[in-house]
């Protein structure tokens, strides 16, 4: 069976730990997990037995394809989670995760966008572009403080993403998951159909 794979991205003090130690007890309770740290925040990933392992990577290395690879072949785990800083370029490494997911390495899982209402009210415009990355590249967002305008920024930068204030989480992961895994099916099939539709009409130019 492959290892799930899992993105949380945010801010330092945003709540991705507190949200990754919610996920471990609750959703994934009888999982072994590894769980990747890119920083180390005020919490900690809680070290509930042996079955949780935490990893530190330094972001500012970036996310080689090759590093990647050895971190989710390591050891006799069901699950990685990614906890990834605002400031690292989540993209690359849900890139990176994507095509480990299309060549059958893993099963990409969920990648969630942790956000702060307080905080977003503070440094909103002046983190504008950091946040529009976290948020356009994840199919569901775990509010903290959620306001308004938070909110309504979400939903205006991307609907489709799933939100929660905190309410139900297994529920709400298990819906981010599966639209995540909807979307990259939708994506595969159509890198598969363009091609053809290209190649079948070029031939008919030519042969007609």
């Amino acid at each position: 069976m492959l290892k799930a794979v899992d993105i949380i991205q945010g801010f330092v003090g945003s709540g991705k730990t507190a949200l990754i130690n919610s996920l471990i007890e609750k959703a994934f309770p009888n999982e072994r997990i590894l769980v990747v740290l890119t920083e180390w925040g005020n919490t900690q990933v809680v070290q509930m037995d042996s079955r949780i392992t935490t990893y530190s990577w330094d972001c500012e290395k970036g996310f080689p394809k090759d590093v990647i690879q050895k971190i989710v072949r390591m050891g006799p785990f069901h699950r990685i989670i990614f906890e990834v800083n605002g400031l690292a370029l989540g993209s690359e490494l849900i890139h990176i995760l994507t095509q480990l997911a299309n060549e059958g390495h893993i099963c990409l899982g969920a990648k969630i966008a942790v956000f702060n209402g307080r905080k977003y009210d503070l440094l909103g415009e002046s983190f504008k572009d950091i946040l529009y990355q976290i948020a356009v590249n994840s199919d569901g967002f775990w509010i903290n403080h959620a306001n308004k305008n938070i909110c309504k920024w979400l939903t205006s930068i991307n609907p489709l993403a799933r939100q929660s204030t905190g309410e139900d989480l297994i529920k709400w992961y298990n819906q981010v998951a599966n639209a995540g895994q909807r979307r990259r099916k939708k994506e595969l099939i159509l890198c598969i159909i363009v091609p053809v539709i290209v190649y079948l009409m070029v031939y008919l130019f030519i042969f007609k």
